[in-house]
C-alpha cells in the first residue's frame, strides 16, 4: 500500500513583518528528499490554513508553484501531487504533461459535481469506453478522457478524493515495487 503524506507547502507568512521565522517551500523541499529516503511514496502538496495572520496568494492552481519546485528536487524519488483551485481539465492536464506532477487532487470539484471526471473527458475531446460497471447498464454510452487522466485516474469518495496513481511506463517499475512491497 502506497505512503501518502501530506505537507503545507508554506505558513503564507513570508510577507507578515511581525512573524520572523515560518515554514517555506524551501523547508518543504529539503523534507520531501528526506521523506523519500524514508519510503514515503506521495508527497501531496497544500498550504497554509494554519495562523490568522496568512496571506494566501488563490488563484487557479495557486499552490502548483510549490509542488513543481518540490517535483524538480526529488524527481522520480517520490511521485508529487498538487491541490489547490485546479477548476478545469485543460489546467489539470497541463499540470501533469507540461510540469511533470504526478498527480491532481481534487476535492470541492467533485463536491460540486460528482460528475466532473466526465465533464472533464468531454472538454479534452478524448474517446474511451466506459466501464464495465456502467456500459453494461448504458450500453451505447460512452465518455472521453485524456490518456493522461486515464493515467492518472482519481474517483470521488464521498466528500474526499482518493487517488489511484497508473503510471507512464517511465515511471511504472517504480511504483510497483514500492507500492507493492508494503
Amino acid at each position: 500500500m502506497p505512503l501518502f503524506f501530506r505537507i503545507s507547502a508554506t505558513d503564507w507568512l513570508e510577507e507578515v513583518s511581525e512573524i520572523s521565522e515560518s515554514w517555506t517551500v524551501d523547508d518543504t523541499v529539503k523534507l520531501a528528499g528526506i521523506l523519500a529516503d524514508k519510503g514515503v511514496d506521495v508527497l501531496d502538496v497544500s498550504s497554509g490554513g494554519n495562523h490568522p495572520l496568512q496571506h494566501p496568494h488563490a488563484g487557479p492552481a495557486y499552490q502548483a508553484p510549490f509542488a513543481i519546485k518540490v517535483k524538480k528536487a526529488v524527481g522520480d524519488k517520490l511521485a508529487v501531487s498538487v491541490v489547490g483551485m485546479i477548476d478545469n481539465a485543460h489546467l489539470a492536464n497541463d499540470l501533469l504533461e507540461k510540469d511533470g506532477l504526478d498527480i491532481i487532487t481534487v476535492g470541492r470539484g467533485f463536491q460540486k459535481n460528482p460528475g466532473l471526471v466526465f465533464a472533464w473527458a468531454d472538454e479534452l475531446g478524448q474517446h474511451v469506453q466506459m466501464p464495465n460497471q456502467v456500459s453494461n447498464i448504458m450500453p451505447n454510452s460512452k465518455i472521453c478522457l485524456s490518456e493522461t487522466l486515464l493515467t492518472y485516474h482519481c474517483r470521488s469518495a464521498g466528500a474526499s478524493v482518493v487517488a489511484e496513481v497508473r503510471s507512464p511506463p517511465s515511471r511504472s517499475s517504480r511504483f510497483r515495487s514500492s507500492w507493492n512491497d508494503r
